[in-house]
């Protein structure tokens, strides 16, 4: 699985670490710190973020990090499989 596949599986969040659907919940974010450091980590409606950050010195690195932390938390549904993976 491609790391933008890896992304586009990254859940919605509540305040509680929860799946989420609702869109003023937190979304998933990659933004870069001067293009040396790159990070994934939830924005809210609001301007805010939930205090997690997965950082790494590739944006590839930085999703596959945070990938894994939402797969060991139960956060993503491993039952959906990818034609290229």
């Amino acid at each position: 699985m491609t790391e933008l596949e890896m992304f586009t599986k990254l859940p919605q969040l509540n305040e509680d670490f929860e799946i989420s659907n609702i869109d003023i919940d937190y979304t998933p974010t990659l933004s870069s710190i001067n293009k040396e450091q790159y990070y994934v980590y939830w924005r809210g409606f609001a301007a805010k973020d939930l205090g997690v950050h997965f950082m790494a010195s590739t944006p590839r690195e930085a999703i596959r990090i945070a990938y894994e932390w939402c797969k060991n938390n139960n956060l993503i549904d491993l039952s959906v499989t990818h034609e290229n993976s």
